[in-house]
């Protein structure tokens, strides 16, 4: 079951609203539609809209927000996103990792996405909320090299991001102190 949530509502908020409306069927009425239209302005993190969607019907409101000038996402493109990026990174990614280079603003959308791959066997885990998908080719090398080539690799990645502004100072020493425990 797909679940959506609205990252920006764009310009046409009343047509957005409208949607919100239609999307839950109802339950949301015309005032707290707006409501949750006018929270997204202030939120850093998208909003859940509904849940419970088949995928087809995820996809067609989605289109429909689009049309209307807003932002949304389901649940699904996290997790596929999440399994380009392990394997575009081909190395262990904490779940704050994978929220920063996804730049989605919802670290427990991601978490819950993660967690829901790993039971299905789609990624492993490699402890410490860190996930996971070696290509075949790289299993061998990354045996034979040892830990210390992938610690030093997941640290280049920690100072690109800080270099970047993407993490700030306290962000990037606490994942240090995490890779380094």
């Amino acid at each position: 079951m797909a679940q959506i949530f609205l990252k920006d509502a764009g310009k046409a908020k009343i047509k957005v609203a409208k949607l919100v409306m239609i999307v839950t069927d109802f339950e949301l009425g015309a005032k707290a539609s707006k409501e949750l239209v006018d929270k997204i302005s202030t939120s850093t993190e998208p909003v859940l809209i509904t849940s419970g969607l088949d995928a087809e019907t995820a996809i067609k409101f989605k289109a429909k927000f689009k049309k209307a000038g807003a932002t949304v996402v389901t649940k699904e493109e996290y997790e596929d996103e999440i399994i380009k990026l392990l394997i575009e990174q081909n190395k262990k990614l904490s779940v704050s990792d994978i929220n920063t280079l996804l730049k989605t603003k919802d670290i427990d959308g991601i978490k819950e996405s993660c967690e829901n791959l790993y039971n299905n066997g789609d990624i492993d885990f490699a402890g410490q909320g860190r996930y996971y998908i070696f290509s075949e080719d790289n299993k061998k090398t990354k045996s034979k090299s040892g830990n210390n080539s992938t610690l030093k690799s997941e640290i280049k990645v920690l100072l690109d991001l800080f270099k970047k502004d993407i993490l700030t100072k306290e962000q990037f020493v606490a994942q240090i102190e995490e890779k380094l425990n």
